[in-house]
């Protein structure tokens, strides 16, 4: 027997092999009514309780699952990004390095706190008759006469660092790795960074012929 009908039937006093009487029958009968609908509602809230708790584990996974797409996609945007500006830079540092290292003029990339070169194009090389690797252990000093060394520096360093000039021209003598003299028309700018700290130096010096027959003249017409 059923330990919930037993508990009912002894609360009323009844025997299993003896009939009760209609007073005691109805009261059996409301009192089983009422456990099989407690039953019903207990059973109803457990289903309720479950649907929801399934209900709101699939909107936590769909959430998650489409987060987890978004981030995703971030993801793929953001490498395909990088991808694109690793190419584009290769490709701008690619044409940059052509065109200076092609480039018809000297050209030198220098420390701006004590004239150190760090970069040469070839064209320099063959102006002045030093290897690269030789031009990268001189300072610009090195090939200057020893009466032009700081002569120039006043007129454009400290107002081109501080940002109040742009480019500085001139005319000097570059004396050869031979000892010859080799007059040349230089200009000086500098390079920085995204936020306008100075990089470096760049001179660009293309032969002059006309700075050379201009100082050789005089120097013919002194007495």
């Amino acid at each position: 027997m059923h330990h919930l009908l037993k508990r009912q039937i002894d609360r009323l006093g009844l025997g299993v092999e003896t009939a009760p009487d209609a007073s005691l029958w109805k009261q059996f009968v409301e009192r089983v009514n009422a456990s099989y609908a407690q039953s019903d509602e207990t059973r109803h809230l457990f289903e309720r309780s479950m649907e929801l708790s399934s209900r709101e584990m699939q909107e936590l996974y769909d959430r998650e699952r489409s987060a987890n797409e978004q981030l995703e996609e971030r993801v793929r945007q953001r490498t395909a990004d990088l991808e694109g500006a690793e190419l584009a830079a290769r490709s701008s540092e690619a044409r940059f390095r052509t065109t200076f290292d092609n480039a018809p003029v000297g050209i030198m990339h220098t420390d701006v706190s004590d004239d150190r070169i760090l970069y040469t194009n070839p064209k320099l090389s063959e102006m002045l008759g030093y290897t690269r690797d030789e031009l990268l252990n001189m300072r610009t000093d090195d090939f200057l006469q020893p009466e032009a060394v700081g002569t120039d520096r006043p007129k454009y360093r400290e107002q081109m660092l501080k940002g109040e000039m742009a480019v500085y021209s001139s005319e000097r003598r570059y004396i050869r790795k031979d000892s010859s003299s080799l007059w040349v028309s230089r200009t000086v700018s500098v390079a920085r960074d995204a936020s306008g700290k100075s990089l470096y130096l760049s001179a660009s010096s293309r032969t002059s012929p006309s700075a050379c027959y201009r100082r050789t003249a005089a120097e013919w017409s002194m007495p």
